[in-house]
């Protein structure tokens, strides 16, 4: 996972609507998902982000927990939302492509920062892909 994306993403909830609905949309889910990151609201970072990426906090958090050998590790304490600042501000949100259960969000920045990501759907809910 990396991390610096999830900073970044924060940087999308100064410039995202501030409206806290549902999970409607692709484009909307990752909107949510920064402002979630930018808040520091690590339990709802994580019922916005994907089952894939979900998988993979749980493992690396079983693995630091056996390291460490002291403590389980909860997967939400390896996310680093509000932590730092946000790498750039973005200025765009959109939706690249969808085919079924998957879409492909585009990230723009004000200087020409691009960074897209993948959006799965969840049952009824959009969920993010974390690289």
């Amino acid at each position: 996972m990396k991390p610096a994306l999830l900073c970044a993403l924060a940087a999308l909830g100064s410039t995202a609507l501030g409206c806290r609905g549902s999970t409607r949309s692709p484009v909307r889910t990752v909107q949510e998902l920064s402002e979630a990151a930018r808040e520091g609201d690590l339990g709802r970072v994580m019922r916005l982000i994907g089952p894939r990426t979900r998988a993979r906090l749980e493992a690396d958090a079983r693995r630091a927990g056996e390291q460490a050998g002291r403590r389980k590790i909860q997967p939400s304490e390896l996310l680093a939302a509000g932590w730092t600042p946000p790498r750039y501000e973005f200025t765009e949100v959109y939706e690249v492509s969808r085919s079924g259960e998957v879409a492909e969000v585009e990230i723009a920045g004000r200087h020409g920062e691009r960074e897209r990501v993948e959006v799965v759907r969840e049952g009824k809910e959009w969920k993010v892909e974390l690289p």
